[in-house]
């Protein structure tokens, strides 16, 4: 898979940055950013909802449970039990090296 592929199934393993396309409805994307793969534990999820994120949590390889995350961005659901999240589509995406971020400080 390239960066510019897009993507509907979600992916197997933590550690990839995604840009990643909500819709709320049919014709009009609701959310879209750059976004992060993580391990998370849903119990603990669920009871400290003031972490400032909230992940769509889907289960990956070898049955771990994984995260979508991105700051300030509260997923759509399809149901009401928030177990299937609406994300159309997410392609990777390669951040640059962090000393390109260094630059501002010299």
């Amino acid at each position: 898979m390239t960066e510019n592929d897009w993507q509907k199934e979600l992916p197997n393993e933590e550690g990839d940055w995604l840009w990643v396309s909500m819709w709320s409805c049919g014709c009009c994307v609701s959310k879209s950013g750059i976004a992060w793969i993580h391990q998370v534990d849903p119990e603990y999820e669920k009871e400290h909802p003031e972490n400032g994120v909230t992940p769509i949590i889907y289960k990956g390889k070898n049955d771990k449970w994984l995260g979508i995350s991105w700051e300030n961005q509260e997923p759509y659901f399809e149901n009401d039990d928030k177990t299937k999240p609406i994300v159309t589509a997410w392609t990777k995406v390669k951040l640059p090296p962090k000393e390109w971020s260094d630059w501002k400080n010299d």
